[in-house]
């Protein structure tokens, strides 16, 4: 039997009001389509983001199933209190195997709170959902790896981009 699974998925978003119910409906997307090999994230310029797990009380939360590659783009600098929001949801709603993001000095504001959330979940005990059912991909989340390395485009293949991937263990 030969049946459709779904490789690769790009989303560009236009929204600019992300919440935590836009991240619920991302996770149930990629519950649905456990099969991805690699989805694509755009952000856009102007972005209002919250993420409070609170907020999902009483609502029926979808098993996790990872995405395998997760590349993530940032279309501006957004303000720091964007990042952590932007951290929490897209580990919580994709729990990805790679993450993988192009550097550049926009950009760098965002992967230092990554690389910090990561390193402080990694070396602390997490007590961060003690006080609900439902609990943040911190609890998760066994180890990490980084990795910098020089990509290019498909298209251009002569234009060479910093790029930068974060491998996760669950």
């Amino acid at each position: 039997m030969n049946t459709l699974h779904l490789q690769k998925t790009s989303f560009r978003l236009y929204s600019f009001k992300i919440d935590v119910s836009w991240f619920l409906k991302l996770r149930e997307f990629v519950g649905k389509h456990s099969h991805n090999e690699a989805l694509s994230l755009h952000f856009p310029a102007s972005l209002k983001l919250t993420f409070n797990l609170g907020e999902l009380r009483g609502i029926l939360i979808p098993p996790v199933r990872g995405v395998k590659h997760l590349k993530l783009k940032l279309l501006n600098d957004y303000s720091p209190s964007a990042f952590e929001p932007l951290v929490d949801g897209i580990l919580w709603s994709c729990y990805p195997e790679m993450l993988t993001m192009e550097l550049g000095t926009k950009k760098n504001k965002f992967i230092e709170v990554l690389k910090d959330e990561l390193q402080h979940t990694k070396n602390e005990k997490n007590s961060c959902c003690e006080s609900t059912d439902i609990k943040c991909w911190r609890h998760d989340l066994k180890d990490f790896e980084t990795e910098q390395f020089i990509g290019t485009k498909k298209r251009k293949p002569q234009v060479q981009r910093k790029m930068i991937s974060f491998r996760f263990k669950w």
